[in-house]
């Protein structure tokens, strides 16, 4: 979840999920995060999703991108009591109305989105590939050169870092021990001996 930008596009019940990067400018995830909405036909309070529709929403432009997408999940659900099927509550496609905020947020906000880049090759050119033990988003390149399988951009543990990596061959090139490189660099001695083992020539 992105709350910065949850907060200013501003729809109720909405999140902002993740955003990607593309040529022609940015894509936002939306989707909404209630468990129930009320059947229109007769007002009972319905838990049961019966569908997902995804709908490409044509928006107003953010910061400097010159065009902006919503990528909306508008939830349909089922009444239990009725048996109607019915689109969650709100009409989450009225997504419209809000020049003069935008206006205002671009001018106040230039710079306020980077787009997710694989730290080996450093291409945008990445999908969401699940989510790690700790429930981080796992990222993952699709650039068919590149190396890296999967990413996280928040690792808990140091010795994940591509810099602390790189740091490790350095050191090791100047010749510092293994106990002194983990100590430097605040990471495990096995951390170290296994990116060694990598970097070492076969």
């Amino acid at each position: 979840m992105v709350p910065l930008l949850s907060e200013l596009l501003g729809l109720p019940g909405m999140e902002v999920e993740a955003y990607t990067v593309v040529e022609d400018g940015l894509i936002l995830d939306v989707e909404a995060h209630g468990e129930s909405a009320h059947c229109p036909r007769c007002g009972t309070l319905s838990y049961h999703l019966h569908q997902n529709h995804w709908h490409l929403v044509r928006d107003l432009p953010i910061s400097h991108y010159q065009k902006t997408w919503l990528r909306v999940n508008r939830r349909q659900f089922k009444c239990a009591a009725c048996g109607t099927p019915f689109g969650e509550d709100g009409n989450v496609l009225d997504l419209w109305n809000r020049q003069n905020r935008w206006d205002l947020l671009s001018s106040a906000f230039p710079m306020v989105l980077e787009p997710i880049c694989c730290p080996r090759c450093h291409t945008t050119d990445v999908v969401k590939h699940g989510k790690s033990a700790e429930g981080k988003q796992r990222y993952r390149c699709r650039n068919a050169e590149c190396t890296r399988a999967s990413f996280i951009l928040n690792y808990s543990y140091r010795g994940y870092l591509p810099e602390v990596k790189q740091q490790i061959a350095d050191m090791a090139v100047n010749v510092s021990g293994i106990r002194d490189t983990a100590r430097v660099l605040k990471v495990s001695p096995t951390t170290v001996i296994e990116e060694l083992k990598k970097t070492s020539p076969a």
